[in-house]
């Protein structure tokens, strides 16, 4: 899913985006700094002041993602989140826009994320005039 829409804000929207999902980056900042720990050390190594984070978690819990909304927000990134089941999960306080489903089933949960995401495209494509 971060991949597909990574993609289109870089084609469709014309907005720099990458998506940390590259095996060989996973792996090793999972094993030298802890699989809690592999996405802030993402964020440290790609993210500059002022971009934005999109983080998505179906439960809002994992510990990766919520460490790296804590180390975005920290570095200076806009964050918005992306989460399910609990209404108060810890990832849904850490952001400063926060899309959450109310369902605790996770193929509703991340459907529903991804028609999120892709609409945001759509609408950045046209205030922006842009078209694919």
């Amino acid at each position: 899913m971060a991949s597909h829409v990574s993609v289109d804000l870089t084609k469709v929207a014309r907005v720099r985006s990458v998506t940390f999902n590259e095996p060989n980056l996973l792996t090793c900042f999972a094993n030298d700094y802890g699989h809690e720990h592999w996405v802030e050390k993402a964020l440290e190594f790609h993210a500059d002041p002022g971009d934005t984070a999109v983080l998505i978690s179906s439960s809002g819990r994992s510990p990766n993602i919520v460490n790296g909304a804590i180390v975005a927000r920290e570095r200076g990134l806009h964050v918005v989140t992306f989460s399910g089941f609990d209404e108060d999960n810890p990832l849904r306080q850490l952001g400063e826009l926060n899309f959450w489903v109310r369902s605790r089933v996770y193929n509703v949960v991340e459907m529903t994320h991804h028609i999120w995401l892709l609409a945001a495209i759509d609408k950045l494509v046209r205030e922006n005039g842009e078209g694919a």
